[in-house]
């Protein structure tokens, strides 16, 4: 969680989860990061203000169950202490960064997945045992199979109480969109039956109130927030987003890659599925 600045000091978002901004937008007040997140900043004090004395970060206390702004608690973990400069600083932020060839265009999709996230638990307590996405383990045959190259869309579907942060390996996407799933107690029994997205009529539950992804997230990134009973819309790309060309290197070679939960301990209680790029 990045908090409020001093007003001597400037700071710039370049970039977050392999992703940069174009252009880079300036952080005034308050940024959350999701957990296991990562951003990239330009720290730059105004020369009219010479007196500041630092700035600090935070870590919140914004955990995934229910990630939302107010529910943290403060914590100091970093702080930047600002000297008089000994020689004059010529650098500059620049008004743009990375330029990248791809687009996030739904329409260049060759196929949609629906990605669906479980909680399981002991059927006595309540207490949750572990965590399957499609409902299946990281040990079953591949599901995820796209071409070398290829657009998709997912639709990320989360059945849990929790805010999941998702982290495709390779890959890189964009959430276009996420809205809210009504009726979600009866789309949970449908699915716990059938595990089928389509054959439960998710086009029709996924009608709740639609959630706009925040401006500084707008970019291709390998890791972003999947919100409780809201369904995610992402393009992926399979493919190098700054130039549009292929990766290079053989993607299909053997073991492969995985996609998953990004906290640690739902990665380990098996939310976490492989990924299998073809030809």
């Amino acid at each position: 969680m990045l908090g409020k600045a001093a007003l001597a000091v400037l700071l710039v978002l370049a970039g977050l989860a392999a992703g940069t901004r174009p252009p880079p937008p300036p952080v005034s007040e308050e940024t959350l990061e999701k957990v296991a997140g990562s951003l990239e900043m330009y720290v730059d004090r105004l020369p009219q203000m010479p007196k500041v004395r630092g700035y600090s970060m935070e870590r919140g206390r914004a955990t995934p169950v229910h990630l939302a702004v107010g529910m943290y608690r403060k914590k100091w973990v970093m702080k930047f202490v600002i000297e008089p400069a000994k020689t004059r600083d010529h650098s500059r932020v620049p008004a743009r960064l990375l330029e990248y060839h791809a687009k996030v265009a739904e329409e260049e999709a060759t196929r949609k997945r629906y990605i669906v996230m479980y909680e399981y638990d002991d059927g006595a307590t309540g207490g949750p045992t572990h965590l399957y996405i499609n409902g299946k383990r990281l040990e079953d045959p591949a599901t995820e199979t796209p071409r070398v190259g290829a657009t998709e869309v997912w639709e990320v579907v989360n059945l849990t109480p929790d805010d999941h942060p998702l982290h495709l390996h390779l890959a890189t996407f964009q959430a276009v969109r996420a809205r809210g799933l009504v009726g979600l107690d009866e789309f949970r029994r449908c699915m716990a039956r059938l595990n089928d997205a389509a054959r439960c009529n998710v086009s029709q539950h996924a009608a709740g109130d639609a959630v706009g992804v925040p401006e500084h997230e707008r970019t291709w990134k390998n890791v972003g927030k999947m919100a409780p009973g809201h369904v995610t819309t992402a393009v992926v790309k399979f493919l190098m987003v700054d130039t549009g060309e292929d990766y290079p290197f053989d993607a299909t070679a053997e073991p492969g890659y995985v996609y998953h939960c990004h906290i640690l301990d739902h990665e380990d209680n098996a939310m976490i599925r492989p990924l299998k790029l073809i030809r």
